[in-house]
Formats: C-alpha cells, sequence, structure tokens
C-alpha cells in the first residue's frame, strides 16, 4: 500500500526568476530524494544557491549547483530546519 508519494513539480516563474538574479536564494531539502529532485530543477541557476539540509544525508544527495553556503539543521525536525533558515538567512542581512 502507498502511504506516500512525492510528485516532482516544474519551478514556478517566480522561482526560475529568482534563481536567474543576482542576489541568493536560500534552498530547504528534507529529504535526500528532494535534494536530488530540487538540485535537478536549478541546475544552471546564476544565483548564490544557500542550501539548508534536514541531515546530512540530505545534503550529500544535493545534485545542483555547488552551494555559496550549506547548513545543516541541528535536527532532523521542521523546528531545527526553521532555525537553519532563520540563520543563514540572517547572516545574509549582518
Amino acid at each position: 500500500m502507498v502511504v506516500y508519494d512525492q510528485v516532482p513539480m516544474p519551478l514556478n516563474g517566480a522561482a526560475r526568476d529568482l534563481l536567474a538574479g543576482k542576489g541568493p536564494v536560500i534552498l530547504p531539502v528534507f529529504s535526500p530524494r528532494s535534494a536530488k529532485v530540487l538540485g535537478q530543477a536549478v541546475l544552471g541557476a546564476r544565483a548564490p544557491v544557500w542550501l539548508v539540509a534536514i541531515s546530512g544525508a540530505a545534503r550529500a544527495a544535493w545534485t545542483g549547483p555547488a552551494p555559496a553556503r550549506c547548513t545543516l539543521a541541528g535536527q532532523p525536525t521542521a523546528d531545527a530546519m526553521r532555525a537553519a533558515i532563520l540563520l543563514i538567512a540572517q547572516a545574509e542581512q549582518s
């Protein structure tokens, strides 16, 4: 029985525009599979990619451009991902 099905979706226009720009784009990845799928979707991005990974396994599975910055969540939880995203975003403002 399938209880979970992650269907890859193409990037929308706003995402493509951000990735074509000069400012950094924070990309959270919550699983190794999402790291692979998103990594492939952002190949060719001109914007600096700031990767936030839920785990070392998710980071290792990244297939996209080399991140300008990379942060791992302190724990594999949504709250820890939120904290890591905020931390990397605050680094930009400093």
